[in-house]
C-alpha cells in the first residue's frame, strides 16, 4: 500500500479531488458519503502561561471580549463563536482578535507563542497542556461538544481492500486516542 497524504483544513470533495477517502473533524453533514466515527472530539480554550502572565487570565466567557483570541478564516468563520455553558445555558461569545487562518495546527503555533487565546480541539491542545505550554482556561464554563473525528468515503458496496484495511488500521488506531489518558 502507498499512501498519497493532503492536509489541509478545508473540505474534500473525494470525487472531483480524487480521494479514497478523508479524515473530517466537527459536525458531519448530510452527504453521500459514508462515514465511520473514530473518536468524540471536544475543543478547549487555552493560553500560554506567558500570555496570561501578560494579559490576565479571564475568569468569566466574557472576558474575552478584552482579549485577543485566535480565529478562524474563511469557510471555518463559524468557529469564531465559542459556546459555554453560563447558570446552566448554552451562551455563545464571538471572540475577535488580530490573527486569524484556515489551519488548526498554524493557529496551535500562535498560541504556543503567546500571541492570544484559542480554542482548540483537544488532540493538539492537551499535549500541550501536559508539557506545561498551554493552559486550560474557563474550564467551569466549558460547553460539551458533541463533535467527533470521523473517516469518510465514497459508499461502495465492497469497500476495495486498500481502502478496508487502511479503515480497519485507523480505527483500531483510534481505540485509545494518544492524546487522551488510557482508558483500560
Amino acid at each position: 500500500m502507498s499512501i498519497n497524504l493532503s492536509l489541509s483544513d478545508t473540505i474534500a470533495d473525494l470525487f472531483d479531488d480524487r480521494f479514497d477517502l478523508a479524515v473530517r473533524m466537527g459536525h458531519l453533514k448530510d452527504s453521500t458519503l459514508a462515514c465511520k466515527k473514530l473518536a468524540d472530539l471536544q475543543r478547549i480554550v487555552v493560553a500560554s502561561p506567558e500570555y496570561i502572565n501578560q494579559h490576565g487570565t479571564p475568569k468569566h466567557p466574557n472576558d474575552l471580549l478584552h482579549h485577543n483570541c485566535l480565529r478562524w478564516d474563511g469557510p471555518l468563520k463559524h468557529l469564531n463563536t465559542w459556546p459555554f455553558t453560563i447558570d446552566g445555558k448554552e451562551v455563545s461569545i464571538t471572540v475577535d482578535g488580530n490573527f486569524q487562518c484556515i489551519s488548526g495546527i498554524a493557529s496551535t503555533y500562535m498560541c504556543l507563542a503567546h500571541l492570544g487565546i484559542g480554542r482548540m480541539a483537544e488532540h493538539l491542545a492537551l499535549p500541550a497542556i501536559d508539557r506545561g505550554e498551554l493552559v486550560p482556561l474557563l474550564q467551569e464554563f466549558q460547553a460539551r461538544d458533541d463533535l467527533g473525528i470521523y473517516l469518510v468515503f465514497m459508499k461502495e458496496r465492497v469497500l476495495p481492500p486498500r481502502i478496508r484495511a487502511f479503515v480497519d488500521f485507523v480505527t483500531d488506531h483510534f481505540k485509545n486516542p494518544s492524546w487522551r489518558p488510557s482508558q483500560n
